[in-house]
Parts: structure tokens; C-alpha cells; sequence
């Protein structure tokens, strides 16, 4: 989620190793990429790091005030929220 984010926001990471995963696996296939089945964690974690990307990308384009994003959809951004203090407490992004 941290690195994620960090890497939505043009922070010191230029990918996260989830997001590069599932690239890969969507560009290849699970079984070329790890040659097994994925684990759940795998899995939550991959999704996980789309959902910021995803989400990031949403508010980025709404082109609005952001906080007149957050009050339009209070949950993007309080996961959003959750996303950014992870970052900033590995020291992925300044906070």
C-alpha cells in the first residue's frame, strides 16, 4: 500500500514490487512469472496496490479542489488517507 502510493505520487520508488507483479502476470501469466499458483497474500497484496494506484489516478483526474473529492467519496479517501500515512511512516514520502 506505502509503496504503492509513493510510486502513484512520483516519490522516491519508481515501482512497487506488486504493481510490477501483476504487470507481469497480466502481460505473461501467473505460471511464466512464478511458475505457481499465486497465495492470497499474493493476491491481496497485488490488489491492494492497484486499488491506490487506482485510486490516486481517480483523484488526480477529477481536477477539482481535493477536498471536495474526499467530501464526494469519503471512503476512496480515507483508504487514500491510509495509504499516504503508510507511505510517510516508511519514509517513502515526505510527511
Amino acid at each position: 500500500m506505502a509503496a504503492a502510493y509513493a510510486v502513484a505520487d512520483g516519490g522516491q520508488l519508481s515501482t512497487s514490487t506488486e504493481l510490477l507483479a501483476a504487470r507481469h502476470i497480466d502481460r505473461f501469466g501467473v505460471q511464466a512469472v512464478y511458475g505457481r499458483a499465486l497465495t492470497c497474500r499474493e493476491i491481496n497484496a497485488m490488489t491492494l496496490a492497484e486499488s491506490v494506484r487506482n485510486v490516486y489516478n481517480q483523484r488526480a483526474q477529477a481536477n477539482t479542489d481535493w477536498s471536495a473529492w474526499a467530501q464526494t467519496y469519503p471512503d476512496l479517501s480515507a483508504f487514500l488517507n491510509r495509504a499516504i500515512k503508510a507511505a510517510a511512516e516508511l519514509g517513502y514520502i515526505d510527511g
